[in-house]
């Protein structure tokens, strides 16, 4: 199928315009700022304090075990 150069035109403008379009709808540029709400705020610090509280119980387990590996040698 050939395309003339009248729809390969028509089709890189298409392109063109949604490549624009999805850069315009990006969050948290300069232009386009985050507005934060409370609930936004609230909920991203309680999965932090989740993911933190994760990552303390692996280093804990991990305390545990070596202690408990070096007490049976």
């Amino acid at each position: 199928m050939k395309i003339s150069q009248q729809q390969l035109r028509k089709i890189i403008m298409e392109e063109m315009a949604a490549h624009k379009q999805s850069q315009m709808l990006q969050e948290g540029t300069s232009g386009n700022p985050l507005k934060v709400t409370s609930e936004y705020l609230n909920a991203l610090i309680q999965e932090e304090y989740a993911s933190y509280q994760r990552k303390q119980q692996l280093a804990e387990s991990r305390r545990r075990q070596r202690a408990s590996q070096s007490k049976r040698r």
